[in-house]
């Protein structure tokens, strides 16, 4: 099978800058494909930078996984979703910036036997 990843994004009727990111990855290690999107925390300034760099962190921890133990995915997770937040906290450090820095985040990952879905925030990934 030839899976087909789109992304489309609406910065709706509120806002003027879209602060959605999303991310698509494979690890040839073991299979496992990461689908993710961001979407940065409208009000709270700089929510395109966080949800980019929260996206592309959780993604580049993922391919550097040698493996996925089923047994310890919610660990696996917990690491991948802190090191986006490291790094979020990182691009708020280096371009000095003071004000209120966030994003939400949801990952679906899809490996050979198993389907696995995390999010922090509002964003909610959904089963049909």
């Amino acid at each position: 099978m030839n899976p087909l990843f789109v992304t489309c994004t609406d910065t709706g009727g509120v806002r003027q800058q879209n602060e959605d990111f999303a991310g698509h990855a494979r690890n040839e290690a073991f299979g496992g494909e990461i689908f993710c999107v961001g979407d940065g925390m409208g009000g709270h300034g700089y929510g395109e930078l966080a949800s980019q760099t929260a996206v592309k962190a959780l993604i580049e921890g993922f391919q550097g996984l040698e493996r996925w133990d089923i047994q310890n995915s919610d660990k696996t997770l917990g690491d991948l979703f802190t090191q986006a937040q490291e790094a979020v906290s990182a691009a708020k450090q280096k371009n000095s910036i003071t004000s209120t820095m966030g994003t939400t985040l949801a990952a679906l990952i899809v490996l050979p036997d198993a389907v696995i879905c995390a999010n922090i925030g509002d964003s909610r990934i959904y089963c049909l």
